[in-house]
C-alpha cells in the first residue's frame, strides 16, 4: 500500500476511460504532459510498457489495459465509497433498488401513503436492471424479480404474479373479445424472460400467430405503455398492469386465461441493516403489506 504509485494510476484508469491523453488530461484538470509523464512513471515503476504512442498521442498496451481496467474498477469502488460519506445518509433515510419497470409501475404509485403513515422517514429510489445484492447498489432495500434470487442477504417472499394479454380499450380487437389471438395479431415484446409469447403459445396455442414477429421494447414498462398506445397486444406482469387495468386504459382480451408465476418478487435487504433499524423495518413491513393486501381484478 505504501508504495503503490496511486496518481500515477489515476492517470492510467483517466486514460483507459476517455481514449486519450488530451481528454484525460481534461477529466483530471492537469496538463497532457502531466498525464504522459505519470504513464512513463508508471512504466518505470513495473517495467513493462503500458502504452504506445500513435501519432500524437497514446494507446494502451494489453498489459496497460488490463492494469487501467483493474485501477479503474478500484478508483470507482472509491469514489462510491466517498459519495456515500459524503451524503451523511442519517436513520431516517431509506433506499430502496428495484427494476425500473417495477419503480414506475407499482412502487411509485404507493409511495404517498407510506408518506402519510409514516412521516419523517425519506424514501430514495434507485433503478438497476441488474439481479444483484443492496449491498453493491449503496442502497438498503431491493425489491428483486426472481423465481428464486441467488442472494447472500436476507431475502424474503414479497408477492407473486402472473402474465396476462392485455390491449388498449380502444383496440379495434377489444369489443370483439375473441377466444384468442387472431393470426395477424400484432405482438410487442419485452426483455423479461418470464413473459415470452412462445410460452404463451405453447399453453395457450393459437393457430397461425407467429411468436417471433413483433415490435419489441426494453423493459416492461414500456411494453406495457405500447400497448396502451394501441401498438397492440403485450404479455404483462399483473402486478405490474393492474394500476391500468384499473383505469381503463387497457383490458384483457381474455380474462379467464393467465399463466401463474408463483412467488416472483423477492424483498432483500442489506447486511449492514438486518441489526435493528427502525427507519429500515417500517419500510420493510410497509411493503410487505402493500404485497398482501393487493388484488388484481380479472
Amino acid at each position: 500500500m505504501r508504495d503503490l504509485p496511486l496518481t500515477s494510476l489515476r492517470a492510467l484508469a483517466a486514460l483507459h476511460r476517455s481514449g486519450g491523453v488530451r481528454a484525460a488530461a481534461r477529466l483530471l484538470g492537469v496538463t497532457h504532459s502531466t498525464v504522459s509523464r505519470q504513464i512513463r512513471d508508471l512504466e518505470r515503476f513495473y517495467g513493462v510498457p503500458l502504452a504506445e504512442a500513435e501519432g500524437r498521442g497514446l494507446i494502451l498496451t494489453p498489459e496497460g489495459a488490463a492494469l487501467a481496467g483493474t485501477a479503474s474498477r478500484a478508483l470507482e469502488e472509491l469514489e462510491a465509497a466517498s459519495m456515500r460519506l459524503k451524503e451523511r445518509r442519517g436513520l431516517r433515510t431509506v433506499t430502496i433498488a428495484t427494476t425500473a419497470s417495477v419503480a414506475v409501475r407499482w412502487l411509485l404509485p404507493r409511495l404517498s401513503r407510506f408518506r402519510e403513515e409514516n412521516g419523517g422517514i425519506e424514501v430514495s429510489v434507485l433503478t438497476e436492471q441488474r439481479l444483484v445484492d443492496p449491498d453493491g447498489e449503496n442502497a438498503d432495500i431491493a425489491i428483486r424479480q426472481s423465481v428464486e434470487p441467488r442472494s447472500r442477504v436476507s431475502a424474503l417472499p414479497l408477492m407473486d404474479d402472473a402474465i396476462c394479454p392485455v390491449i388498449s380499450a380502444r383496440h379495434p380487437d377489444a369489443e370483439r373479445m375473441m377466444d384468442c389471438l387472431p393470426p395477424d395479431a400484432a405482438l410487442l415484446h419485452d426483455r423479461d424472460p418470464e413473459t415470452t409469447w412462445a410460452r404463451w403459445l405453447e399453453r395457450h396455442p393459437a393457430p397461425g400467430v407467429d411468436a417471433s414477429k413483433g415490435a419489441r421494447f426494453t423493459s416492461s414498462d414500456l411494453v406495457i405503455s405500447a400497448a396502451s398506445a394501441g401498438l397492440g397486444y403485450a404479455l404483462a406482469r399483473e402486478r405490474l398492469v393492474m394500476d391500468d387495468l384499473a383505469a381503463g386504459l387497457v383490458m384483457r382480451p381474455f380474462r379467464s386465461e393467465r399463466i401463474e408465476l408463483g412467488t416472483a418478487y423477492w424483498l432483500l435487504r442489506a447486511d449492514r441493516t438486518t441489526a435493528s433499524n427502525r427507519s429500515v423495518d417500517a419500510v420493510s413491513d410497509w411493503l410487505q403489506r402493500e404485497a398482501s393486501e393487493l388484488t388484481v381484478t380479472v
